[in-house]
């Protein structure tokens, strides 16, 4: 196997049992990145010198552990990538904007600590979308050139596609972890939401703004949630969730989701449904509330109300400074009233009532991660709208890469549990992910 396509898991455990030094497995994934960068750009600041440094501290890390008699951190040696909308210490955070183009932060955003202390350390700082919104970045789709990575979180997803990195980290106001993992063939996941700290995280609507992460397996996953989080017993030795003592009872979302869906994606959701019933699942179709069918608008009410808060002024002084797409967002927000955004977070507290009762009958909701794969063109990142009902009540999401479309784009299945329950939904979602088709594959780029 190249260094390039393990885990993160796979990278650390041979680093702790002394198979592999930090510094081979930072240069290998160098070589990696020399090849695929220039044709994805998924990286907003990289430093080579900074990597490898970083690289030397963990193989010190280790020499030192072993000659104290105890163990490696579990992340040790593992290169992050990190959203540019995430502070990180002497590092530019630009946000995607120009108008954050000299913004160094002088310290790391807090949910970025348990990291370094598990081991981890910068890899880079990934690409977002601007302000992360809807105006696209330069980062391609690593399955096909021509794609969209999807967005917000766009360099992350494709920098995990790519091999650039086994990790990263993201965030999600509408669908900007879930869309673009499932886009590049890779694991998505959003935990419950205020469950990791958003200080240090550019806000974009606080109230339903959430912090996620990228991987290649749900193991990693798991690690990086336990880690980040400070969950003890999630994971069994040093990664991996504990196995589910039964098999699940999941709810099948045909009205809307696979019914709206574009024929592939809504073929995979029932495909995927009869398999996991042939390996022991319980699968029935659920019934969404009546609560559902605002919830786009209000959850779009919420970001154009906050976002216009947080960026009214200087939008107001610089206009053309903002993206079309964005501009549109806050000059709604702007002339929006204080009783129709009352209204949203009223009907956001009914949702997630009706969706919590929903959710606590059935072990998770099975559904398709988006409407479709990755759509050709870079001038869009997407359609979030199977992702905005979940965000908007906070709840925990996980996103698995399924099967190729017959053009050879990944498309994903998307798991929703029920908040504060993100545990077993991750034990959930690792018996899904043992029953599907999908391997090992990677974008490989050579036929881009």
């Amino acid at each position: 196997m190249e260094l390039h396509e393990m885990t993160a898991s796979e990278a650390a455990g041979l680093i702790r049992a002394g198979e592999l030094g930090p510094v081979e497995y930072a240069r290998g994934l160098l070589e990696r990145q020399v090849h695929v960068e220039p044709r994805i750009h998924a990286l907003a600041h990289f430093d080579s010198d900074n990597l490898v440094a970083g690289a030397r501290r963990a193989e010190i890390s280790v020499k030192t552990s072993r000659v104290a008699g105890g163990a490696p951190p579990p992340l040790i040696g593992i290169p992050v990538g990190i959203k540019d909308n995430i502070d990180t210490a002497g590092v530019p955070t630009r946000v995607g904007s120009a108008l954050h183009a000299d913004r160094v932060p002088e310290a790391d955003a807090p949910c970025l600590s348990p990291l370094w202390k598990a081991g981890a350390y910068l890899h880079s700082k990934t690409v977002t979308t601007e302000l992360a919104y809807f105006d696209p970045g330069p980062t391609r789709n690593p399955w096909n050139l021509g794609h969209t990575p999807g967005g917000s979180s766009s360099g992350s997803a494709a920098g995990v596609a790519a091999g650039l990195f086994p990790l990263a980290l993201g965030s999600q106001t509408a669908g900007s972890v879930i869309r673009p993992a499932a886009y590049c063939g890779v694991v998505g996941f959003v935990p419950t939401q205020g469950s990791i700290s958003l200080q240090g995280v550019y806000p974009f609507a606080p109230t339903v703004d959430a912090l996620g992460m990228f991987s290649r397996s749900v193991e990693d996953a798991a690690l990086a949630f336990a880690i980040l989080t400070g969950s003890p017993g999630i994971i069994s030795g040093t990664g991996g969730t504990q196995p589910l003592d039964r098999t699940p009872f999941l709810g099948l979302g045909r009205k809307y989701f696979t019914e709206t869906a574009d024929d592939e994606e809504g073929r995979l959701a029932i495909h995927t449904a009869k398999v996991l019933h042939g390996a022991g699942a319980v699968v029935h179709v659920v019934h969404l509330p009546d609560s559902f069918s605002k919830v786009h608008d209000s959850h779009r009410r919420i970001m154009e109300v906050e976002m216009a808060r947080g960026e009214g002024q200087s939008f107001q002084a610089r206009p053309d400074a903002y993206g079309r797409k964005l501009a549109e967002l806050i000059r709604a927000g702007l002339d929006s009233t204080e009783e129709e955004y009352v209204r949203a977070l009223e009907h956001r507290r009914c949702f997630r009532a009706d969706a919590e009762r929903l959710v606590g009958e059935v072990d998770a909701l099975l559904l398709p991660s988006a409407p479709s794969a990755a759509p050709f063109g870079l001038e869009t990142t997407g359609d979030p709208r199977f992702s905005v009902p979940w965000t908007n009540a906070g709840f925990p999401v996980i996103t698995l890469p399924a099967s190729l479309t017959g053009r050879g784009l990944p498309l994903g299945i998307q798991l929703v549990g029920a908040p504060g329950n993100d545990l077993h939904l991750l034990r959930v979602a690792r018996w899904v992910e043992e029953r599907l088709d999908w391997g090992r594959r990677m974008a490989s780029l050579d036929s881009n």
